[in-house]
């Protein structure tokens, strides 16, 4: 129905002048998104961010031997100095201190392993092998025969966990 004095094409064009807005902010939207989305992939394409680590921010010794992380998502760095845990913001120290208490039989980390029930073994040069729970306490000591233990030989190159959660170690001679 048309209003006294209206011509037939002006109700059209007041249709048309309604939809208009609707298809700019359509496309304007689209275009934000399409922005938002490039500026996402090139964040992407940047690839991992790294951050160096060292004596003045914690390490025990430059020298770093082994690096793991555990099922809570902090790394484990064994070096020849001893071992710590970063957690982020700061470096924990495993104490390889004969004051402290469960301190670690030695301070050359030569292999880590993080197993799925969230402890850590720790390869320690000559000592044999610790599992350090979630709370840095050690848990485990497994001595080598020479210093009356049960493992083959002190120096621990390697370690796996299967899928029964049994530890595999490998050492120098086998």
């Amino acid at each position: 129905m048309l209003a006294e004095g209206s011509k037939p094409g002006a109700a059209m064009r007041r249709a048309e002048g309604l939809r208009r807005p609707r298809a700019v902010h359509f496309i304007l939207l689209l275009l934000a998104l399409s922005f938002a989305s490039s500026v996402a992939q090139a964040r992407l394409d940047q690839g991992p961010v790294f951050r160096t680590l060292s004596v003045n921010e914690g390490l025990p010794d430059r020298r770093v031997e082994a690096i793991v992380q555990d099922t809570h998502g902090f790394i484990w760095i064994g070096t020849r100095g001893g071992l710590v845990r970063h957690e982020g913001q700061r470096m924990r120290v495993v104490p390889s201190d004969p004051e402290n208490p469960n301190p670690l039989p030695g301070r050359n980390i030569m292999s880590l392993m993080a197993h799925s029930d969230g402890t850590v073994w720790a390869g320690v040069e000559n000592r044999g092998v610790v599992q350090i729970g979630p709370d840095i306490e050690l848990r485990r000591h497994l001595e080598p025969e020479q210093r009356g233990g049960r493992l083959p030989a002190g120096n621990i190159w390697s370690m796996a966990e299967d899928c029964d959660g049994r530890v595999w170690m490998a050492f120098m001679r086998g």
